[in-house]
C-alpha cells in the first residue's frame, strides 16, 4: 500500500535540501503523494504557541483538502537555521499529532530528516546527519541501544539526481551534439566551481580558482578532457578567470550563472556575456548531461556545495574534493562532511594522486534516499502498523 507523506517547507525561503526531501520523497516508488506545508513562523511559535498551533492546523487542512486525503507519515526537515531549532521541531511534532487527534484522526508518525544531535520527545523517527554530530555525540548516539531503535545515521544529503535522469538529458538533441565533442575522449573530468552563499559564511574566490586550475593541467598532462562548469552562485571574476584559462589550454567551459534575470550575486556581468548567450542557445544547461558521459571520469567539486557533491556520490562517479575554500565559523559542519567522506574513501582528497589510478576504488556513498524512506517503511516502522487500513 501507498503511502500519502507531509512534508514540511521549513523557515528557509529558498533551501535546496528542503526542495531537494521534496523531490526524493516524491521519486520513491512507496509514496503515492507528497504534499508541502508551511510551517507558521518563527517567532509566533516563541511568541504565541496557541496561535502557532492554530495557524499549522489551517495550513495543514487546506494542503488535505486540496489531496482529499491525510498524509500517515510527516517529515519535517532539519535546515540548521536556528540554535534552538530540534526543540523548534520537536514541538511541531507534537503539534501536528494534537491536531490530527483533535480532528479525530489517527495519529501520525513524524519523522525529522538530516538534523543535529537532540533527544527528541514527540518525533518517532530521526535520521541524524553524521557530519553535523561531533565525534562525541557520534560515540553517545552508537552506545544508546534505545536511540538508535529510532533513529539512523546517515550522511544527510538528499540525492537530486539518477542517472536515468541525466541521460534523458544527454538524449535531447541539444545536449546531444555538445556530448558528440567528447566522444573521442576515453576519460574526462569534470571541475564544479565552488560559490558564494550565506552572507560569504561559504566563500570560494580566484585563489581557489587557480589551485583548480593547476590541478586540471594535473589531469590533462595524465591524458583527461577537462571540463570545467561555474553555478549560479560563483563570483563572476572567478567565472571569468576560469573561462579565459580554459581558452587558452584547450579546455572546455559551461556556464550556469544567470545571463539576463536574477539579483547582482546570481546574474552574470562579466567579460563573456555575448559567447556565454550563444552557448545558451547552443545547448542550454549541460550539466546532467556532462554527468551521463562521466561514468569512466572523474568529478572535482568542493566542501562548501555538498549539494553538487552528493549528485557525484549518488551517481557512483570517481569523485574528488577541494576543502581549500574558506567557510565561517557556522559553516563548520561542511568541513566535517569533507573529512567523513575522503577518511572513510568515498571521496579522494584534492591532492590525493591514486585518483589517476583507476585499480583504486572508492567505496559506495551510503544514499540518504535508501536509508531514510524505504529502510525506515520496510524495517523500522512495522510495529507501528502505518500500512493498516
Amino acid at each position: 500500500m501507498k503511502l500519502c507523506i507531509g512534508i514540511a517547507k521549513g523557515w528557509a525561503e529558498q533551501d535546496v535540501r528542503l526542495k531537494n526531501w521534496v523531490e526524493v520523497l516524491q521519486s520513491q516508488a512507496l509514496t503515492e503523494r507528497v504534499f508541502e506545508f508551511d510551517i507558521p513562523d518563527y517567532k509566533l511559535l516563541n511568541g504565541n504557541e496557541v496561535r502557532f498551533c492554530q495557524q499549522l492546523s489551517e495550513n495543514i487542512e487546506k494542503s488535505s483538502k486540496e489531496l482529499k486525503t491525510t498524509p500517515k507519515i510527516f517529515v519535517l526537515p532539519y535546515q540548521n537555521l536556528l540554535m534552538d531549532e530540534a526543540e523548534c521541531l520537536d514541538k511541531i511534532a507534537y503539534f501536528i499529532k494534537k491536531v490530527c487527534k483533535e480532528k479525530g484522526r489517527k495519529e501520525p508518525l513524524v519523522l525529522v530528516v538530516s538534523s543535529a544531535f537532540y533527544q527528541y520527545k514527540n518525533v518517532d523517527f530521526v535520521d541524524y546527519a553524521q557530519y553535523l554530530l561531533t565525534e562525541d555525540e557520534e560515540n553517545k548516539w552508537k552506545q544508546d541501544k534505545e536511540l538508535k531503535e529510532k533513529s539512523v545515521l546517515s550522511v544527510g544529503i538528499p540525492f537530486r539526481l539518477n542517472m536515468e535522469m541525466c541521460q534523458r538529458a544527454a538524449e535531447q538533441p541539444e545536449q546531444a551534439a555538445e556530448l558528440a565533442k567528447f566522444q573521442a575522449y576515453p576519460k574526462k573530468v569534470l571541475f564544479v566551481l565552488g560559490g558564494v552563499q550565506d552572507n560569504y559564511q561559504i566563500r570560494f574566490d580566484v585563489a581557489d580558482a587557480l589551485r583548480l586550475a593547476d590541478r586540471a593541467l594535473d589531469f590533462a598532462m595524465s591524458g583527461y578532457r577537462v571540463i570545467f562548469m561555474n553555478q549560479p552562485t560563483t563570483p563572476t571574476d572567478v567565472t571569468d578567470f576560469i573561462y579565459d584559462f580554459c581558452r587558452r589550454n584547450d579546455m572546455s567551459f559551461y556556464n550556469r550563472k544567470s545571463l539576463m534575470n536574477g539579483d547582482d550575486s546570481l546574474r552574470y556581468d562579466g567579460k563573456f556575456l555575448h559567447e556565454f548567450m550563444a552557448q545558451q542557445q547552443r545547448s542550454g544547461d549541460m550539466y546532467p548531461a556532462i554527468l551521463r558521459v562521466l561514468e569512466n571520469g572523474v568529478y572535482v567539486g568542493t566542501m562548501g556545495d555538498f549539494s553538487y557533491i552528493s549528485d557525484a556520490l549518488a551517481l557512483k562517479l570517481r569523485t574528488v574534493v577541494y576543502a581549500g575554500n574558506n567557510l565561517g565559523d557556522r559553516r563548520y559542519y561542511f568541513k566535517r562532511l569533507a573529512d567523513i567522506c575522503v577518511q572513510k574513501q568515498y571521496a579522494f582528497d584534492f591532492y590525493n594522486d591514486k585518483v589517476f589510478d583507476f585499480n583504486v576504488k572508492l567505496k559506495a556513498f551510503p544514499s540518504s534516499n535508501k536509508s531514510i524512506l524505504k529502510l525506515l517503511i520496510d524495517k523500522k516502522f512495522k510495529k507501528f502498523k502505518i500500512f493498516a487500513k
